[in-house]
């Protein structure tokens, strides 16, 4: 017999984790992905840490590691519950308003091109691309 995860158990207690790769040269190359949605039989979820989209590049402005981590873990509870799929967009405040970031779930891309080492090969992943808004 199969458990079905709600939304809240999976938001709160999630059973994948999330790498964060940090660019050692430190020019804004850091992201993160999950690990463990593929066991579930979802896609995993790719986030850089700076604008992928946009005209602000971010220079001065970039998703920290606790952001990368809290974010990975609540889009992995909508993916898994059926609440965003490849296509979906929204945007969420930061900075008390001053930031807007507005995030699309792109199509699978290949784990070598996104560097998602840890997921197992024949893993989907899920980029989720944004821009933003100050």
């Amino acid at each position: 017999m199969t458990t079905q995860h709600t939304y809240d158990q999976l938001r709160h207690n999630p059973p994948w984790t999330v790498q964060a790769v940090f660019d050692d040269e430190e020019l804004g190359g850091d992201f993160a992905y999950t690990v463990g949605l593929h066991d579930l039989g979802f896609p995993e979820l790719h986030l850089w840490a700076r604008p992928t989209e946009g005209d602000d590049v971010g220079l001065d402005w970039m998703l920290s590691l606790n952001d990368r981590g809290h974010l990975l873990n609540e889009y992995g509870a909508r993916l898994a519950s059926g609440a965003i799929g490849v296509g979906s967009e929204w945007t969420e405040a930061f900075d008390g308003g001053d930031a807007i970031v507005s995030f699309r779930v792109d199509p699978a891309e290949d784990r070598e091109a996104l560097e998602a080492f840890g997921i197992a090969p024949d893993a989907e992943i899920l980029p989720i691309r944004w821009s933003l808004a100050r």
